[in-house]
């Protein structure tokens, strides 16, 4: 990773809805040494977000960055000093290309010619941490279908690799080769299999299961709807399920007590 100013540093991991000051600050530089520090952040973030971000997430950084870029002040810096403005400019694009690469019909197009395995693949790749051994994945499968060949997952893999879904890793100095989610397949993850609004309510069963607090009805349709849940009628059931447990609860401590 390039060496950045360290005044600079401290904004790799700043959200991306506050980055709108810190580019202002960023054009308005003049200092040679302070843009190439500039570039670097902005670039580093950039990988980080492409190798671990969803697409959503590469979109809306490449979108904060061109707003600026192609603001009054923007087409300034374009004017009068086009290459830090062409290096700035080819990191939004850079975000942009690899949030756009996989359109959505595609990707269930792919899901679904593969419906067979693409669930099981997301599912133990969703739940892995730096990622899954091919060999592993292969083990997985044939116990849906105990006759699958090594040309047959070859096949699946390389589909889902081109729609984005997974990335095929080969580790320095072995033959190993590692399955990781990529940008599509961590928006499935988020959206289909993992979505936050679930995690977020079993969270919250969870905490009044072991006798915490149930939060106010105000206060759960306010997370959930944070959240994303898909629904009224879901934020409606997670409530009556919290406020049953509370019920019960109290009822069991009444007949102890």
């Amino acid at each position: 990773m390039a060496r950045i100013n360290p005044n600079v540093s401290r904004f790799h991991y700043l959200n991306s809805e506050e980055l709108g000051p810190i580019l202002d600050d960023a054009m308005a530089d003049t200092r040679d040494e302070s843009r190439n520090s500039w570039v670097a952040l902005f670039r580093n973030r950039a990988l980080d977000r492409i190798r671990q971000g969803s697409s959503d997430e590469l979109l809306n950084e490449a979108r904060i960055l061109s707003d600026r870029l192609y603001s009054p002040a923007g087409q300034k810096l374009r004017r009068e000093h086009p290459g830090y403005f062409a290096r700035l400019d080819t990191i939004a694009e850079m975000l942009k290309t690899a949030g756009e690469r996989t359109d959505t019909a595609f990707v269930q197009a792919v899901l679904a010619s593969h419906k067979k395995y693409a669930n099981r693949i997301l599912e133990m790749l969703a739940r892995a941490t730096g990622g899954v051994p091919r060999t592993e994945i292969r083990d997985e499968l044939r116990t849906i279908e105990s006759k699958l060949s090594e040309s047959h997952l070859t096949h699946i893999l390389a589909d889902l690799d081109s729609a984005g879904v997974i990335t095929r890793v080969r580790r320095p100095k072995t033959k190993e080769v590692r399955i990781t989610l990529d940008a599509a397949g961590r928006d499935l993850v988020e959206k289909q299999l993992r979505p936050e609004w679930f995690v977020k309510s079993t969270q919250l069963v969870r905490h009044v299961a072991r006798g915490g607090d149930a939060p106010s009805e105000g206060q759960v349709t306010e997370l959930l709807r944070k959240a994303n849940a898909p629904s009224e009628l879901v934020v409606t059931l997670v409530q009556e399920l919290l406020a049953t447990l509370t019920d019960t609860a109290s009822a069991f401590e009444r007949r102890t007590g």
